[in-house]
Formats: C-alpha cells, structure tokens, sequence
C-alpha cells in the first residue's frame, strides 16, 4: 500500500471509526488506530469497544488480537456472544482467554447469550467450547433456540449435556420453524407430553405439512382436532394443509371459507366448499370488504347464501370492481354505499353509485365533508345538504370543505362554533365568524372546556359572550390556562368553579380561584371533600 492509499484509507476511517476498521488488516488497523490517537477528535475512544464486537462478529482473529492489545477492555463484553453467533470458534477462543466475560453486561441488546447464540447460529463447536469452558448462560433457551432453527446436531448436544429443556417451548418452536427433525428428536428424547391441536393449527398456518401429519399422528388421543388448522390452512392459502386436515377429520366450518375468501386464497376457497364445508353470508362479505373479486364471484356463482351487505363491504373497501360485479349480481345497495364512499374519500366509488342509481341523502354531503372533491361531487349532483355538512367540516378542521360549503349556500348555525371551539380548529372558527356565522356562550364554554386558549383568546376579543360556566368549565377540567384567561379578561365566576374543581381534585385550579377570591362554600368543601381551604391557599 503507498503513503497515499493508506492516508486515503485514513481519512475514511476517520469519518467512519469502527466501521471501517472491523475489516481493516493488522497492519493497516495499526497504521489507522496511532493515527486515530493523534487525531484531535480521536481522544474520545467510546467507539472502540464496538470496533473490538465488530471484529469479533467478522472473525478476523488476527486484527481482535490487535484490537485487543491496543486497548484491553471489553466493556460490554458481547464479544464472546458476537463470535458465537457467527460461528467464529477462534475468535470465541481467544477473546474468553484473554478475560472477555460470557456474561454480556448489555444483554437487553441481543436478548442472547453464548450458548443461545450459538445454537441459534447451529454452530456446535462454539456451543460445545463454551459450555466445556464453563459458560452457564440461560441454557433453558439454548436447546429452544436450536430447535427454532432447525439445528438438530445442537438440539441433540443440549438434550446430551443435561441443558434445560423446555419440552412445550421446544415443540412450539420446532412447528413454527417447520423442522421436523427436530420435531422428531423432542418428542422421542422428551417425557410424558402430548402434541395438542393448537400446534397442528401452528404448523398449518406456516404450510409445514410434514410437522402437521407428524403432529398429528402423534397428537394426545384425548385432544380432538378441531377446526382451527383447517382454518389457519385457508387463511394462509396452504391448500395442502388444509386438504390433509380435511382427509384427517379436522373439521371445519364457516369460518374456513370466510378465512380463504378474506385473504383472497380461491383454491383454498374452491376446495373447500366442493368437499362440504359450510359457507353463508359472511364469505361474500368478506371477500367484498378485502376487494377479493375471483372469490367473490365464485361464492355467488355457486350458491352462496346471500347477504344485504356485500356493495356496503365493497364500498368500504374501496374495491370498485367488487362494487359493480355485485351490484350488476343483483345485490341490494342504500345510502349506506354512499356515505361509505363520501367518508373514505372514495370519489370513484362514489360517482359509479351514484349514476347506477343508488339513493343518498343529507348525510351523503355530511360524511363528505372531510374531502373537497367527493362534497363537490356530490352538491353539484343534486345531493342535499344541511348543517351537518358544515358541523362536520369544522370538528375536522377542513377549511376547505366549510368554505366551500358557505359559498354555495349550505346553511350554519351557532353549534358551528361551538364545535371549532371545543375541537381547537382555529381557523374554521375564524373563518366562521368573520363570514357571519352566529356564536354564543357555549363557545367559549367549549374552548375552556377542552383548554383551547388561542380559540377562548379570539371567542373573547371578537365580542363573543361568556358566562360563570367558562369558569366552571375550565376548573373541572383542570385547565388552569383558560381560568387565569378569563377571570383576568372579567369572565365571572361563582361558587360552582371553586366545587368543580374540588369535586375532581384539580387542586391548582382551585388553589388559583381561591387565592384570586373566587367565591367558595368552606363548610361544603371541609364535609364533602375533606379540604383545608387555609392550608390550601399556603401551599
């Protein structure tokens, strides 16, 4: 390497700390670490601890050993674990020798240790050095964590040196997998436990039909197999499980269907319903809400008990090919489709429905108050409105629906304000109020009442009127902001604030209106809720 390479290769390390080093051969990990020790930001060696982990997980023994001389802490000690977990036998070997703990200190990290780590890894040779040189670790999950990734050599070692073996946990992880070696070696070196039908319903769900028929043939006799594998088979799309839980007696029933049509598996879907198994309404709902057009089709062609719902189901799912085929099939629609349409935004959905004739009304307009383009729709087509449609607009802080709505004549009233107030949308009050939108009291009891100063601040400066109850408002709900506001700007208050808050413990609502010479009941407040009203005000 020239003088110029290595001081390029420098500069990149520099920038990159360990990142770049755990790669770095001795002699340029060398050149670069004296170099990183006259950097001036070189001083801090935070980094290093990592640099020692990160060689150790590449197995570049030459440069740990380096590493290791350079600087002899291993902090954190994941060295061990690191190596282990790669497989990386050397540099295990040396980093335990040379006092690495195999104990992590930071294990909350990897949530492993050695001999977990190298199971998990089916490293045997890391495994067997570790536990012949005394690492205890949590050896419970060791023989879990080989079975888990089908490490039967692993799993073998565990059974052989006394690890502890959790039986149900192992077969658990076995299924999951889909390693019925190891599935196998459990179940014959384990005690008295049975399989139950939960695993047979694991291994379907994951498509391991080998662990389904050896769960099942070696299942507890006393534990039926039940519908749930035939089930977890359809909604996965695995037809082969699913045939054999069927050929098997499983069982299975309306909620196999339903769970093929959900996911969109028509094979599981077509299979099941030619070999008996029960479908109703639900299956065509279904399919509708999760846009499954083949399975819905194949559901109602074959005579599959029909539902009221299925255009409602479509529109939900935005699925416009669902909607048409069912409505060309016949089934019923109301203004159900529509909302559903105007509230997701669905202007597509809702343009087809309604110039295929389905009904709507003033709700229609209202649940599209959340999307400019689906109230337009509807307002230009003929659909009423009232002022649901701009109560909505307002709750939702959509100013662009509101305005629209007022510049074409949908009518408002003062509860308009009121609900801007109480939700803080600011600037659909604003707008509401500059364009002529009545208010009164409840607006501001409505600010206060959900601690919406900046709304409360421009209710009062803009004339709006307020009573006591923004008081009694603010002090039940603790909203000390919108108290000290309005008893400063004169709103009135009265015995009920104080009561408020001392009837929902707000003690610095109370304690402010007491100090400010709220009136107050003393006897009321020392009978009822046990306060001190002097020791109070002191605090």
């Amino acid at each position: 390497m020239t003088c110029r390479e290595a001081r390029q290769r420098y500069a990149v390390c520099v920038r990159l700390r360990a990142y770049d080093l755990m790669s770095a051969t001795p002699s340029l990990f060398d050149f670069v670490f004296a170099r990183l020790q006259e950097d001036s930001h070189g001083a801090d060696e935070s980094w290093f601890p990592g640099l020692l982990h990160e060689v150790a997980k590449r197995g570049n023994l030459e440069t740990l050993k380096r590493a290791h001389v350079l600087n002899s802490s291993w902090v954190s000690n994941l060295a061990c674990v690191l190596a282990a977990r790669e497989g990386h036998l050397a540099c295990l070997a040396y980093a335990h020798e040379n006092g690495c703990p195999w104990k992590p200190v930071i294990d909350i990290v990897l949530h492993e240790d050695v001999l977990e780590s190298a199971a998990a890894g089916g490293h045997l040779a890391c495994l067997a050095y570790a536990h012949r040189h005394g690492c205890k670790g949590d050896i419970g999950y060791a023989a879990v964590a080989a079975a888990h990734h089908g490490h039967l050599e692993c799993l073998r070692y565990a059974k052989e040196h006394r690890f502890a073996w959790n039986e149900e946990l192992i077969h658990h992880e076995a299924t999951m997998g889909g390693h019925v070696a190891c599935l196998k070696f459990a179940y014959e070196n384990g005690g008295i436990f049975h399989f139950s039908s939960d695993l047979c319903g694991i291994a379907a769900r994951n498509g391991h039909l080998d662990c389904l028929r050896y769960l099942h043939d070696h299942r507890d006799p006393e534990d039926l197999p039940d519908s749930w594998a035939s089930t977890m088979a359809a909604r996965h799309g695995h037809l082969d499980c699913l045939a054999f839980a069927h050929e098997h007696d499983f069982g299975w029933d309306e909620e196999t269907c339903c769970a093929a049509a959900l996911h969109g598996h028509l094979q599981c879907l077509i299979y099941a319903h030619e070999n008996g198994c029960a479908w109703g309404p639900s299956t065509l709902e279904r399919s509708a809400a999760e846009g499954r057009l083949e399975c819905l089709r194949y559901a109602h062609e074959h005579g599959c008990r029909p539902s009221p719902h299925v255009c409602f189901y479509a529109a939900t799912r935005r699925s416009l090919a669902c909607l048409r085929y069912a409505h060309e099939a016949g089934y019923p629609w109301d203004v159900e489709v529509c909302r559903n349409a105007a509230e997701g935004g669905w202007l597509e959905g809702l343009t087809y429905a309604h110039e295929a004739g389905c009904p709507w009304n003033a709700d229609v307009c209202r649940d599209a108050a959340s999307n400019l383009e689906c109230l337009k729709y509807a307002h230009e087509n003929g659909c009423p409105w009232n002022e649901d449609t701009p109560h909505l607009a307002a709750i939702l802080g959509k100013l662009d629906c509101l305005r629209y709505a007022h510049e074409h004549n949908c009518p408002w009233d003062d509860v308009l304000c009121e609900f801007a107030s109480y939700f803080g949308k600011l600037d659909c009050l604003i707008y509401a109020h500059e364009h002529g939108c009545p208010w009164t009291k409840k607006t501001c009891e409505a600010a206060a009442t959900m601690n919406n100063l900046e709304c409360l601040r421009y209710a009062h400066e803009h004339g709006c009127p307020w009573t006591k109850k923004t008081c009694e408002a603010a002090a039940t709900m603790n909203n000390l902001e919108c108290l000290r506001y309005a008893h400063e700007h004169g709103c009135a208050w009265a015995e009920e604030t104080c009561e408020a808050a001392a009837k929902m413990s707000n003690w610095e609502c109370l304690r402010y209106a007491i100090d400010h010479g709220c009136p107050r009941k003393e006897r009321t407040f020392e009978s009822t809720w046990g306060v001190d009203v002097e020791q109070l005000s002191e605090a």
